[in-house]
């Protein structure tokens, strides 16, 4: 699931450049003994 994102900030990267967020939203990532649910993940263009 997401949603757009109409903030200001930015994700910045290990060379300094930075991505505009495009959106937010949840995921979850399943093992074969758990699964552990993201809240708030931040999604960018490259």
């Amino acid at each position: 699931m997401h949603a757009p994102y109409n903030g200001s900030d930015d994700i910045m990267i290990g060379d300094g450049s930075s991505l505009s967020i495009i959106y937010i939203g949840s995921s979850s990532l399943k093992t074969s003994h758990n699964t552990f649910q993201l809240n708030n993940v931040l999604c960018f263009l490259l």
